[in-house]
């Protein structure tokens, strides 16, 4: 079999590794080269073409009187990009990051465009644009020296992440008092019989959980610390299962992005606390 070939099979599934030759290895490179470099050109010329027709959108927002930035416009691109990128076999975070770089560079030329229509120094660097973020609220719920952690139920069965109890502050509770709002939370992932004694906050966080990913969902979470009282979970379908873990057998490895710098703000915390006693 031709060295091509056995490439072919092996990307095909075959965990037979193909007999080394350096004469048919050097030519399979080449063309393949040859490939990745003709991608990189059409993609240019795509390139091109999608700035040509931002910059006309720039000129036709002049003209009505409208802003260049549409931000409900950028997340329905983002969206459909993981879509789109899923249906082509691709991840779905991958058409997010491309497309997210693609408007990135259309946003630059529209604004330098739009100065220079308005007359203003082309040199002025875009506005900056101010991210947004859905506020959410966790317990990190001590008994003793172990803490309360829930499985994530999206997370990979082979790494299974963990989570802690709470979520995001829903639609009319943004003048209801914190505390409520956790208590909402917490009977609904722990059950109503569970009982804790709510402190302070100990961890403010940016998280960016898995099964929200594709659509460029970002939460600020405000981790509190709270004590143990009573109870026994009664866990919701958001979660498969819990456990009690000692802090200091944690090092923030176990948790999903954003939730690792959480966990270590409030280890930190916690330690301290133990250094006062």
């Amino acid at each position: 079999m031709a060295f091509s070939q056995e490439i072919d099979a092996v990307m095909h599934g075959s965990k037979a590794k193909p007999q080394f030759d350096e004469a048919s290895f050097k030519k399979e490179l080449e063309k393949l080269r040859e490939e990745i470099d003709h991608c990189n050109k059409e993609a240019l010329k795509l390139l091109k073409r999608r700035i040509t027709a931002s910059k006309r959108v720039a000129a036709c927002k002049w003209t009505a009187g409208k802003p260049n930035f549409d931000e409900s416009r950028e997340k329905l691109i983002l969206e459909q990009a993981a879509s789109d990128a899923q249906a082509a076999g691709l991840k779905p975070e991958e058409g997010r990051k491309l497309i997210a770089a693609m408007l990135k560079i259309g946003r630059e030329n529209q604004d330098e465009f739009r100065a220079t229509l308005e007359g203003k120094p082309p040199s002025l660097p875009p506005s900056p644009r101010l991210q947004e973020f859905q506020v959410g609220l966790k317990l990190f719920i001590t008994r003793g020296d172990e803490l309360l952690l829930l499985y994530d139920n999206h997370s990979p069965q082979d790494a299974p992440c963990y989570d802690f109890p709470g979520g995001r502050i829903n639609e009319g509770e943004e003048s209801k008092p914190l505390a409520e709002v956790l208590a909402r939370e917490a009977a609904e992932e722990l059950g109503e019989a569970f009982r804790y004694k709510l402190g302070g906050p100990v961890a403010a966080f940016p998280a960016f959980p898995r099964h929200n990913r594709a659509a460029g969902c970002k939460i600020f979470m405000v981790g509190f610390h709270a004590e143990f009282v009573s109870g026994e979970p009664v866990l919701s379908e958001e979660h498969s299962g819990f456990k009690w873990r000692k802090v200091n057998d944690l090092n923030g490895s176990e948790f999903d992005a954003g939730f690792d710098e959480g966990f270590r703000q409030f280890k930190k915390w916690f330690e301290s606390e133990k250094n006062k006693v």
